[in-house]
Parts: C-alpha cells; sequence; structure tokens
C-alpha cells in the first residue's frame, strides 16, 4: 500500500470492529478517535475575522453531524 504523507495509521483491529458493531462505547470511541483527523480535515471551513483575515477552523456543527453518521454506519445492524 503506498502511503500519501508519512501520516498513516493502521487500521483499527478486527476485534474492535467487532466490538464496536456490538455496541461497545470503548470500541466506538477509539474508531471514532482513528478517524478524527479525517474528520477534521473534512469539517474545515474558511473565516474572514474582522480585520479582513482569513482563517480555517473546524466546524462543530459538521464534524458532531459526521461523527454521527459513523457511529450509525457502525451499530447498524
Amino acid at each position: 500500500m503506498k502511503k500519501s504523507s508519512g501520516k498513516y495509521k493502521p487500521p483499527p483491529l478486527l476485534s474492535v470492529i467487532k466490538a464496536a458493531r456490538a455496541g461497545e462505547a470503548d470500541a466506538i470511541e477509539q474508531i471514532l478517535q482513528h478517524y478524527d483527523a479525517y474528520i477534521n480535515k473534512l469539517c474545515l471551513r474558511t473565516i474572514v475575522d474582522e480585520s479582513g483575515q482569513t482563517h480555517k477552523q473546524v466546524d462543530p456543527y459538521m464534524k458532531g453531524h459526521l461523527q454521527s453518521k459513523l457511529m450509525q454506519a457502525i451499530t447498524k445492524k
């Protein structure tokens, strides 16, 4: 597998995935932590402050929405 940026993280263990599918909170939290950087990148928004400077920041509403969707997908039967 080709690394794209040197920040490669191996996927969660199969035992963690199975535990998350069973609804274990710790396992779901591990999976959310695994995808946290990716979700943050998807939720970046550019804002302009009072002085006209642009800044990027994570949209907390969108991040919560994506985390919720991920949890639903994990626990879907």
